[in-house]
């Protein structure tokens, strides 16, 4: 037992354990703390309160991990260089995931030209809830769609905008909150 002891001990006070892994532990915690952090920020100003919480919680213990393997050794430059590419990494990382994590809703509110009714059936057909109205721009007559979708089924309403008119212009915005859900009743798309 001693002999496994004293092995460790001087595989942790390498040179090689100290240029090499300790960066690389640094470095990783700190792509976890900062990605888990934007995370948990964007949960926080789309109104998920306990999941932000419960994001915060485990990003804070991480934080403490990697800033006290920092603060025992300020004078290594390349612990603070590992420290610093993974908040960089971690920030790129954090926005990454919650794209792919496609959490919450969207609304998205376009204007076209062309007579939008036909095109509405097919989206009700699919599930879609779109809402329109005519206006009036400065020199025509328009029609103005609107519709509340799941983030992950934007980039699907998207593509559909653009192969009914590619012309149409239109606007994405968050949504922080709904009355109701009641897109989990929808018919769903094959």
């Amino acid at each position: 037992m001693i002999s496994f002891v004293s092995n460790v001990t001087s595989i942790l006070d390498s040179q090689i354990f100290r240029a090499l892994v300790i960066p690389l532990l640094i470095f990783t915690a700190k792509v976890v703390d900062v990605g888990l952090s934007t995370i948990g920020l964007i949960f926080t100003a789309r109104g998920f309160k306990k999941l932000s919480a419960a994001v915060s919680f485990v990003e804070i213990i991480v934080y403490l991990l990697a800033i006290s393997a920092i603060l025992d050794h300020l004078s290594e430059w390349h612990y603070l260089f590992a420290y610093a590419l993974g908040y960089s990494v971690g920030t790129y990382a954090g926005m990454w995931l919650e794209e792919k994590l496609s959490i919450g809703f969207m609304s998205i509110r376009f204007i076209t030209r062309k007579n939008p009714e036909s095109f509405l059936k097919r989206l009700r057909v699919v599930g879609y809830r779109p809402t329109f109205y005519k206006a009036r721009s400065s020199a025509h007559l328009v029609h103005v769609v609107h519709a509340v979708v799941k983030r992950r089924e934007l980039a699907d309403f998207t593509n559909r905008i653009a192969r009914f008119d590619r012309s149409a212009f239109y606007a994405i915005e968050d949504i922080r909150q709904v009355s109701h859900d009641g897109f989990d009743q929808r018919i769903r798309r094959a």
